[in-house]
């Protein structure tokens, strides 16, 4: 059963992540395993071309192009992830109702608190 679909802007290579694994496809159709023993939830590249994979754990990964897997991000409850122009990657970060940011410049990340009433601030996590 497949999850989710992400592109990799690089390559132009289309990755799949089912329950367990995250597949590479090219674009004559050829399909290899990327990474396994894993738990995707979501995918995302940033401009470098590393990959991102949210974790159903609570964890996101980060892959190099060449398959080096490391724990970029722990602990949260997160749900989804993108990436914006600059490089700056949201993490969506389900109950406690936060949006991280991680900053492309390495500053400590910080989250955008939304409450139920639709207002929103910022603050600074180090």
């Amino acid at each position: 059963m497949v999850v989710f679909i992400c592109t990799r802007a690089l390559t132009q290579n289309l990755f799949e992540g089912d329950y367990s694994n995250i597949y590479e496809f090219t674009p004559g159709g050829v399909q290899t395993t990327f990474a396994s023993g894993l738990s995707p939830m979501g995918l995302a590249f940033n401009s470098a071309g590393v990959l991102f994979e949210l974790d159903i754990n609570s964890n996101i990964y980060e892959f190099t192009p060449g398959g080096v897997q490391t724990t970029f991000a722990s602990g949260l409850n997160p749900i989804g992830l993108a990436f914006d122009r600059v490089g700056n990657l949201f993490v969506a970060d389900w109950p406690n109702m936060n949006i991280h940011v991680a900053r492309e410049s390495g500053a400590p990340y910080s989250s955008i608190v939304a409450s139920r009433r639709s207002s929103a601030r910022a603050r600074t996590v180090s």
